[in-house]
């Protein structure tokens, strides 16, 4: 039997704006899976929300889950909270 470990992380996903639609209004971000690509030259892990590229997983933990993409495990990733970025501008 498999076994299953559950690990949460913050990820900053700056490719997340409003020309995406519905997809940038927090209610609707929450609950939607996400896919976790890896770089073929890097060990650099993307997430892509529908297609478009969104953010990269930070350095501490991106190579943890490229090695383990590499190695054939499979993730389930799942927005459980989102919270709006700022511009520090305005």
């Amino acid at each position: 039997m498999a076994r299953r470990r559950v690990f949460e992380t913050k990820v900053e996903c700056t490719g997340i704006t409003t020309n995406l639609g519905l997809t940038a209004n927090r209610i609707a971000m929450v609950g939607r899976t996400v896919t976790l690509e890896k770089a073929a030259s890097t060990s650099e892990v993307s997430i892509c929300l529908d297609g478009a590229l969104v953010g990269y997983l930070d350095n501490v933990i991106g190579p943890q889950v490229a090695s383990a993409i590499e190695r054939g495990q499979v993730f389930r990733v799942i927005i459980t909270n989102a919270y709006q970025n700022y511009d520090e501008a305005f």
